[in-house]
């Protein structure tokens, strides 16, 4: 109940402060919108992040590697210890934990040190880069465009769905694909103030953001390179141009390959397994096998609104017929190498095209900005039902991914026992198995914790190095394992 009422103030207070962010737009104040806008987008972002629990896919994994890699930033675990055997190519389960890059890890740590182990910590770091890229979009779209393409931009990214249900981590990707948005879209900023002033710090700047994007989610995040291209071509001699993007290049190299170096050297096996492992996507269908070729360009409807086509037909048309400006041509490479990309690679996920998000809102602000606001005017009709329903209509998904109308308890019985264990289990060394939630255990307890029941070699095992073994008979276990020595029992509430 208390989450419907906060919910219902939320959308009640989002509604006065969309008004007075278009009345701001209205009076040509674009930067007092955007401030609007903000504020909504932040307020959006804290409310569905209040969930006091990590979700399982795939937040609590990445919460979990986080925390671990407080005490030891280069050797990312899962498993702090590993004391019985594992599969080192199971993810969910392992000790080395290659499975994703480390600088939102890294961020995600950094969070939990200075603001405590709890899943809002978790999450702060992908509230406040979103919250940014608000803004950052703002200027983006006033330096390509105009303001009011970056402020129509500016609305969708404090409002879509995905975006927002990422930043909560109840998505699988979650935090993950908010970093890597984000700091793609940071270095597309830098690529336009070097394009204008032609100053070598943002030279510098595109290539110490394009690094770290690929250190968040690896080579897509070179889609950068090519959107700088594209913008600068022709703005500088050309081997001074050439001697750019070489810069550039070498500045990406340098901050996302030594890390690369480093784990294959300390983790070779690990590595070479994820290496293989991210590949197969390209060729298999790892997950959902019957999406098929046109999976993101169906989803774009949904995630983007029903009327985003027409904008999106529209840039292609003005780019067939040679009328796109070289700053439109620029964010629609931006839009399409992701999506023609991913259309080819056989496992596909909704996330796995996130990151040209912003392309397709500056493209929807462009369209509405420059087409309709200036060339419909005899249609204004058609002109107000059309911005109408590409403002309106990805609102819809907003709320279904929000849901702030319905109960929710977002501090369950089975998170608050999980955080009064220390407090009822007074070991230092201790394994619990059979445990639906060994994740959130490990990281709000200092036990180590397993989804399985133990083997009675593993339980010796344990005891040998000085564990004391719990063992949750919720649900029920064979009754051997009851039977041995020394193997303790508790009742951990399930969530059903």
């Amino acid at each position: 109940m208390q989450y419907q009422i906060v919910g219902i103030l939320l959308i009640f207070i989002s509604l006065i402060l969309g008004y007075l962010s278009l009345q701001a737009y209205r009076k040509n104040n674009f930067r007092k919108a955007v401030l609007w806008l903000v504020v909504i987008g932040l307020s959006l972002r804290l409310f569905i992040a209040s969930d006091r629990y990590l979700h399982k896919w795939d937040e609590s994994y990445h919460a979990l590697v986080a925390k671990n890699m407080i005490s030891d930033p280069f050797a990312p675990k899962l498993y702090k210890e590993a004391l019985i055997e594992y599969d080192y190519r199971n993810w969910t389960k392992n000790h080395i934990w290659l499975h994703k890059q480390p600088f939102p890890l890294w961020t995600m740590g950094a969070s939990l040190t200075i603001f405590s182990h709890s899943a809002f910590a978790v999450r702060l770091p992908s509230i406040l880069l979103g919250t940014l890229g608000i803004w950052i979009i703002f200027l983006l779209g006033a330096r390509l465009f105009n303001q009011k393409a970056g402020a129509i931009a500016a609305f969708f990214m404090a409002t879509n769905g995905l975006i927002l249900e990422l930043t909560s981590g109840r998505s699988p990707t979650d935090h993950i694909d908010v970093f890597f948005l984000s700091f793609v879209l940071f270095a597309i900023l830098t690529v336009v103030e070097f394009q204008k002033t032609k100053k070598i710090k943002y030279l510098f700047f595109t290539g110490l953001l394009t690094g770290i994007s690929v250190l968040c989610k690896w080579l897509p995040g070179l889609v950068v390179i090519p959107v700088w291209m594209v913008l600068t071509h022709g703005g500088l001699p050309f081997n001074k141009w050439l001697a750019s993007l070489a810069f550039l290049i070498l500045i990406t190299l340098a901050i996302f390959l030594p890390w690369q170096i480093y784990t294959y050297i300390e983790f070779p096996t690990e590595f070479i397994w994820e290496q293989e492992f991210n590949s197969r996507h390209i060729t298999e269908a790892l997950i959902y096998p019957e999406n098929g070729y046109f999976y993101h360009w169906r989803k774009i409807w949904m995630l983007y609104g029903a009327m985003v086509y027409i904008p999106l037909a529209y840039y292609v048309y003005r780019m067939i017929s040679n009328k796109i400006s070289r700053a439109g041509l620029a964010v629609l490479v931006w839009f399409l190498l992701p999506y023609v990309f991913f259309t080819f690679v056989q496992t596909r996920m909704q996330g796995y095209t996130l990151f040209a998000a912003p392309a397709l809102f500056l493209m929807i602000g462009v369209f509405i900005s420059e087409e309709l606001e200036r060339h419909w005017k005899t249609f204004n009709a058609v002109r107000y039902l059309l911005i109408s329903l590409l403002l309106i209509l990805p609102l819809i998904h907003t709320f279904e991914r929000l849901k702030p109308f319905h109960s929710r308890d977002i501090n369950p019985g089975w998170i608050k026992q999980i955080k009064s264990l220390p407090q009822e289990i007074h070991e230092d060394r201790v394994a619990i198995f059979n445990a639906q939630h060994y994740v959130n255990i490990m990281f709000y307890t200092p036990f180590l914790a397993y989804e399985d029941v133990p083997s009675k070699e593993e339980v010796e095992k344990l005891q040998q190095k000085g564990y004391t073994v719990y063992v949750n008979t919720s649900p029920a276990i064979p009754v051997g394992i009851l039977e041995m020595k020394e193997v303790r029992t508790l009742k951990l509430i399930q969530d059903n």
